[in-house]
């Protein structure tokens, strides 16, 4: 989190909001995650695809060292996704302030995350999801407005009815698709 700070404060970015598995974890019961990803937007005046140099430059002045699209903080893997559709960057622009340890900082809120892991819809971001229906709690209306706003809606269906099937789910409003409704 200080880092990511450090890096809003510099404006080498605008803004950032912890997602993926960690942010999951803010929500739910522990399970392992290899590492941080970090939700970032850049300052209106930069593109999207911003210089990764002056990024570069930044963390190896930290001591900081990059492996492949990872940068490795403290025994932290952390890799830096840039917010570059509307969902990312709303998801950012709405994330929840909270505190790690000492630290202040953003996570995605779980509303936004299980839209933002259904787009991607890769096994490990389905699980995710119903580790989020069973155990956060979720603004249904506010989940429902995100869905069908970014076009998910046939996503979420298609998700619940595999869930039904796989009788994962424990929730029934989720097993039987009618949760956001």
């Amino acid at each position: 989190m200080e880092l990511l700070n450090e890096m809003e404060e510099k404006g080498l970015i605008a803004r950032y909001a912890i997602g993926g598995g960690l942010a999951v974890l803010f929500y739910t019961q522990p399970f392992f995650t290899e590492d941080v990803n970090a939700f970032i937007a850049f300052p209106r005046n930069v593109a999207c695809n911003a210089d990764p140099s002056q990024l570069d430059d930044f963390f190896h002045g930290k001591g900081y060292e990059t492996c492949g699209t990872h940068l490795t903080v403290d025994d932290w893997l952390v890799q830096l996704v840039s917010a570059s559709t509307y969902l990312d960057r709303e998801a950012v622009l709405n994330a929840r302030e909270v505190t790690f340890g000492s630290q202040k900082g953003r996570v995605l809120t779980p509303e936004y995350l299980i839209a933002v892991k259904l787009a991607l819809g890769r096994p490990k971001d389905l699980a995710h999801i119903a580790l989020l229906i069973e155990q956060a709690e979720i603004n249904r209306a506010d989940l429902n407005d995100i869905l069908t706003r970014f076009g998910l809606r046939k996503k979420w269906q298609e998700f619940a009815k595999r869930t039904k099937k796989g009788g994962r789910s424990s929730d029934r409003r989720m097993a039987t698709g009618d949760f956001c409704r």
